[in-house]
């Protein structure tokens, strides 16, 4: 099925890149500013992106829009739903969803997948740095799941497990993670869980985020095998929940992050992504340290 509204649109995240300097502003431009040569195209696997080190001015940029229609693809794999915290655990869906990715011409796609997670969605634009979303997709929202927003290669033609949280449990995250400032979950916000990891995919501890401020959303590290709003870096497993992030309605708004490395202290990051109201967006963040440290 195919819907005639805007969606995600080509290149949804082609400004993905990072923001360093040696004294960066207090609040660093959005997403959608980011149209300097200091911003970097990024790669994608499945659900990662990756983020590079300065782009000098006068190099890189993004290259321009060719007017041609965008090539498109067939998006396939299974749907897996998140029922613990700490992501590990996944099963096929419960309840029916759907997924949703971005077709041609500002259009959205729609596959509802079998009774065991698997989906076969055409009509995808083909890109390195997509995305798709899983959910039901209700207003109001519905149980047991949020609509989950995620990246992926929709262009290396590979299968791929896409993700939708349950409800319960980012409530779970909400009340066992926060105790310095007790929060519940905003619907009229969005929220995010972000990993960090090395150019060999493991987790990357000590990694601090700049902006935003824990004074304007939620903000827990993961803590062993929980998060805590009392931790000030990423431990073992690399991972940092936003909650209560602003966000537009469905299908969202670009924002952004500025992070730090505990070792790289002279470098900041600025990974891209997208958040939608009553909705959580899983990401991995791919840091090249060999040429952020060079």
């Amino acid at each position: 099925m195919r819907l005639a509204y805007p969606f995600f649109g080509v290149g949804w995240a082609l400004c993905m890149g990072l923001a360093c300097s040696e004294d960066p502003p207090t609040r660093p431009p959005t997403l959608s500013d980011c149209n300097e040569a200091t911003c970097t195209d990024v790669r994608r696997g499945n659900t990662t992106v990756s983020v590079g080190a300065l782009v000098p001015a006068g190099e890189g940029g993004a290259a321009g829009s060719s007017g041609m229609p965008p090539a498109t693809t067939t998006l396939a794999g299974n749907v897996r739903m998140i029922v613990e915290p700490d992501l590990v655990a996944l099963n096929p869906p419960n309840a029916p969803v759907e997924v949703r990715a971005a077709g041609g011409l500002g259009t959205e796609v729609v596959a509802i997948p079998a009774a065991d997670g698997s989906f076969s969605l055409d009509g995808v634009v083909s890109e390195t740095a997509g995305w798709a979303a899983v959910g039901a997709f209700t207003d109001p929202p519905t149980e047991p799941f949020m609509d989950t927003l995620q990246g992926v290669d929709t262009a290396a033609g590979e299968p791929m497990t896409l993700r939708v949280m349950r409800r319960s449990v980012l409530e779970e995250v909400a009340l066992t993670s926060f105790f310095t400032t007790p929060l519940e979950l905003d619907p009229t916000r969005g929220h995010a869980i972000l990993t960090f990891v090395d150019e060999l995919g493991n987790p990357l501890p000590g990694v601090r985020l700049t902006f935003p401020s824990p004074a304007d959303v939620g903000i827990a590290y993961d803590s062993g095998e929980i998060y805590s709003d009392a931790e000030i870096e990423t431990s073992v497993r690399g991972t940092v929940v936003l909650l209560n992030l602003a966000a537009a309605a469905y299908p969202g708004s670009l924002t952004s992050v500025v992070a730090e490395l505990a070792t790289l202290r002279d470098r900041q990051f600025r990974p891209g992504f997208r958040v939608a109201a009553a909705s959580v967006t899983l990401l991995t963040v791919e840091i090249d340290l060999s040429v952020a440290n060079p």
